[in-house]
């Protein structure tokens, strides 16, 4: 039997719990860099709680109370900066193709695009995700969707074509095919894309 102070007690519960908060989410053993970076949120609040436990141990009040306004000073500012990143999807996919650079992400492009009510600048954010990765079906089916908005109905709908047609086996492209010919006009063509995608997907509820 180990015995240990209270405060050390609860330090090792907070290290022992902060890796078995990942196995919802996660793993707990790192095969692989960690590219999803979020997934660690629900398992910081025991390295914080650690961490304060420790800095309480360790230095006197006036130490403590530096500490503590310093802290609070640093997140509050953090905040607000952060706030101008998050405030909207349109800032938060910018901010992220800026962070990116000069790597460039076509999802990034995307998320912009689709945060956008600007339909010419959403056009051009989702050319510049194809531009970067030209079999990136969903930018495809969404750029094709617009163009038949816009009443470029046959670009689009070869576009939709094309995006459906890269992921064959796959009932979402074919839901979103249906729709594209329903909206310029082919109505037998979309029964039967419909029926293709409830086919491929008979469990999901948006096929039909």
């Amino acid at each position: 039997v180990i015995s240990c102070s209270p405060p050390l007690n609860t330090v090792s519960f907070c290290i022992f719990a902060y890796w078995i908060a990942f196995i919802p989410t996660s793993s707990i053993v790192p095969l692989h860099v960690i590219i999803a970076h979020y997934r660690a949120y629900p398992s910081s609040f025991y390295i914080y709680l650690a961490l304060g436990l420790t800095v309480f141990q360790m230095f006197n009040r006036k130490v403590l109370v530096g500490i503590c306004l310093t802290t609070l000073v640093y997140f509050s500012a953090i905040a607000v900066y952060l706030n101008t990143t998050w405030k909207n999807g349109e800032t938060l996919w910018k901010h992220s193709i800026a962070q990116n650079w000069p790597r460039k992400n076509p999802v990034n492009y995307l998320n912009v695009a689709m945060n956008l009510g600007d339909v010419n600048q959403r056009e051009i954010y989702l050319r510049k995700s194809l531009e970067i990765a030209p079999y990136y079906t969903l930018a495809k089916i969404n750029l094709g969707l617009l163009l038949i908005h816009k009443g470029q109905k046959e670009e689009g709908l070869d576009l939709v074509k094309e995006g459906a047609a890269h992921n064959f086996d796959q009932g979402q492209g074919y839901h979103w095919l249906a729709i594209a010919y329903n909206r310029t006009g082919k109505v037998a063509e979309a029964a039967e894309a419909a029926a293709k995608a409830a086919h491929l997907h008979p469990w999901s509820k948006y096929q039909y």
